[in-house]
């Protein structure tokens, strides 16, 4: 049994997913473009699952799936949220004992989408409308075309496409530069895309 208030980063609204961590060989920069293979051990399987109840009228913004796919391995992840209970399911696959040197350059990709994917918040929004709004925030902007380019980002960040997010998103903030939601909800989708300079900033 373990008990632990504000679980991780809450207080923030927003959240990891409770996993232990699925772990590849990273590869330093000088060590991309060495010959030998890169050993892996035994091939296997690793599939874990974790659920997370949220409270009445709060959800999480879901993050993209995910799907890695190599000669060697592949690494999925699903997240979804259906009466009030998150579920994420990420699996790694290896095929081989080592990943030859010419593939090089492939773990190195395969093992920063998987780490990133592992690393990301998501944000947690109240689920009392149509539109997601972090809570202790500024929910709603007086300003109607400001407040339907937030609605039209938030609904591509949950279709899985952050770059039309931060499109939209970035126009809003425009036109309301006060709305911290909006900045904060601008800020994750540019984190959602890899743009973690952009994300930082907004």
């Amino acid at each position: 049994s373990y008990h632990r208030p504000e679980y991780s980063n809450w207080k923030e609204h927003q959240i990891t997913l409770p996993l232990p961590p699925l772990i590849l060989p990273a590869l330093a920069e000088k060590r991309k473009s060495l010959a030998e293979p890169v050993a892996l051990g035994s091939p296997g399987e690793i599939t874990y699952e974790a659920k997370v109840k949220f409270p009445k009228g709060m959800r999480p913004v879901l993050p993209q799936n995910v799907n890695v796919e190599e000669d060697f391995g592949s690494y999925t992840a699903r997240y979804s949220f259906e009466d009030g209970v998150l579920t994420g399911v990420r699996q790694l696959k290896t095929r081989m004992n080592e990943i030859p040197g010419s593939k090089r350059a492939a773990s190195s990709k395969f093992v920063d989408a998987m780490l990133a994917d592992q690393g990301r918040f998501m944000p947690v929004a109240t689920a009392g409308g149509e539109v997601g709004a972090m809570p202790g925030g500024n929910g709603h902007s007086d300003n109607s075309e400001a407040q339907k380019l937030y609605d039209q980002g938030y609904e591509s960040i949950q279709l899985g496409a952050p770059r039309a997010a931060v499109t939209s998103l970035e126009r809003a903030s425009r036109l309301d530069p006060r709305w911290s939601d909006c900045w904060l909800l601008l800020g994750n989708a540019h984190l959602m895309a890899s743009q973690f300079d952009q994300g930082i900033q907004a």
